[in-house]
């Protein structure tokens, strides 16, 4: 018997006495309303009862170390015999890989600790990570296998999709996580179902599972013919077939949710952005030690300089001259906006190139009137008519990218229950300002959600901690050691 660690909430308790016990389940719950917590009360509780002896946890890159150093430590019930937690990466140490071997080796009968591996869902892409999971479920089994933003998985002839659905009979218990589960249409449950177990969606192949579901014509190009899908149908049917093995959860129907709700999305830095970084914070320990005395505006543009870094570009003169770097960043955004479920979706961005980047990117991907933006280049006779447009619940504009030294302020985007931090500058006000946008007169939801994308380890991340610790930066920096500033 164990105690939850985390007091769960009303749905994530009637989610996990509903779904403890099953082998195969799907949990559907928006962001924001703690699946993740859901998952790890689980994995304790058949730990408890001696169903299983290891859980292989895969998720995105921004999401899979949230598991390693926020999820696991802050939600695992206090076992007599604490699990062992590691994460696998393609790139080990020596004393990483001794380690991620220990996790695979045959284990003695008396070794009753459950093992967890936390995988980045991209190491499915190759061999290496296909070979080490396999290896892992094999070792530690009967285990359970978690898929974290499980649309990752959509694609059924990806590689990792077929590695990954490969793998799925090794394990015993098996759940997939995700916020938004069919972004594209019903073509997109069907390899996640199939992860779970082929026979729960009553088809005995995707072929047949298409016939089924879409409504097909035959294009000609060339010598060629081939179907192309033009609609859906027995939705019903499909409904039905979900509604056995899976959980809805839907953050408007979260009575007991605190009313903001805060998350991170780690971007992984590119190893051009590592090195530049490098050479960056080196060079500025060597202007601020040859300082005779280092003040809090020199420390903080030296922190703008690394961020920008982070942001993927490498500053080069005080005029504002930029190389661009390769970077994960704008990937990461685009994730996280295929798993929002609000109509309406706010992001805040603090450069230039980021707010044209990220206008682009939604246009392409949702069609040019799905976003507008509210920034400097927003003239003040546009402003009016985009916050009209944003606000009116019929129109196809479902993004307003802006920064938060215009939108932030006086502005009403109570249509909204979400806002997105593609990246932060270092001032309080700016911060607080802009988390009030949604949280207006005319609000009807009852939590609003921010997720912050961060590179962990940088000044990114030291940023995004002291304003959600509603820490005044400029002030901070003079109590602290700058050094403390610059990691």
């Amino acid at each position: 018997m164990f105690k939850f660690k985390t007091r769960p909430y009303a749905h994530q308790l009637e989610a996990f006495k509903k779904t403890a016990a099953q082998k195969n389940w799907a949990l559907f719950m928006d962001m924001g309303t703690g699946k993740s917590k859901v998952i790890i009360d689980t994995l304790a509780w058949l730990s408890v009862k001696k169903y299983i002896r290891g859980a292989l946890i895969v998720a995105p890159k921004g999401v899979y170390m949230n598991w390693i150093d926020q999820e696991l430590p802050t939600h695992f019930p206090d076992l007599e015999r604490p699990p062992l937690i590691h994460y696998w990466t393609a790139g080990a140490t020596v004393a990483q890989r001794r380690v991620q071997d220990a996790f695979t080796a045959k284990r003695p009968v008396q070794d009753k600790r459950l093992k967890i591996m936390v995988m980045n869902v991209e190491a499915f892409s190759g061999g290496s990570g296909e070979t080490y999971a396999k290896s892992f479920l094999q070792a530690n089994g009967p285990a359970a296998f978690i898929i974290d933003e499980s649309t990752t998985i959509k694609n059924h002839k990806s590689k990792r999709t077929k590695a990954i659905l490969k793998l799925a009979p090794f394990a015993e218990y098996k759940r997939i996580l995700s916020g938004n589960p069919s972004p594209n249409g019903p073509l997109d449950l069907f390899s996640q179902g199939w992860f779970l177990d082929p026979k729960l969606l009553g088809m005995k192949s995707w072929y047949e599972y298409r016939n089924r579901f879409c409504l097909l014509k035959v294009q000609h190009m060339g010598p060629r013919s081939f179907q192309v899908v033009t609609g859906y149908r027995n939705l019903d049917e499909l409904g039905d077939k979900l509604s056995h093995f899976s959980t809805r959860v839907r953050k408007d129907e979260c009575l007991d949710l605190p009313p903001k709700i805060y998350q991170i999305r780690e971007v992984e830095l590119t190893a051009e952005q590592r090195l530049a970084y490098k050479d960056m914070k080196r060079d500025a320990y060597v202007e601020l030690d040859g300082m005779g005395t280092v003040t809090a505006t020199a420390v903080i543009t030296k922190m703008l300089r690394l961020h920008q870094i982070v942001m993927g570009r490498i500053p080069l003169d005080e005029e504002g001259g930029m190389i661009n770097l390769p970077s994960h960043r704008m990937d990461a955004l685009m994730d996280t906006v295929a798993e929002v479920q609000d109509p309406k979706v706010i992001i805040w961005a603090n450069y230039r190139p980021d707010i044209m980047g990220i206008q682009a990117a939604l246009a392409a991907a949702y069609g040019k009137e799905s976003v507008v933006s509210y920034w400097g280049d927003t003239s003040r006779a546009q402003r009016p008519e985009v916050i009209k447009q944003f606000q009116d619940a019929q129109s196809p504009v479902r993004f307003i990218v802006g920064n938060a030294m215009v939108g932030g302020w006086g502005v009403n985007l109570s249509r909204s229950h979400t806002s997105i931090y593609f990246s932060n500058d270092y001032n309080l006000d700016k911060r607080m300002q802009s988390e009030a946008r949604p949280d207006r007169i005319g609000q009807e939801a009852d939590h609003i959600l921010y997720i912050d994308l961060i590179a962990k380890g940088t000044v990114d991340e030291k940023i995004v901690r002291a304003l959600r610790d509603k820490l005044d930066i400029s002030s901070a920096v003079l109590k602290d050691n700058w050094r403390e500033w610059l990691v």
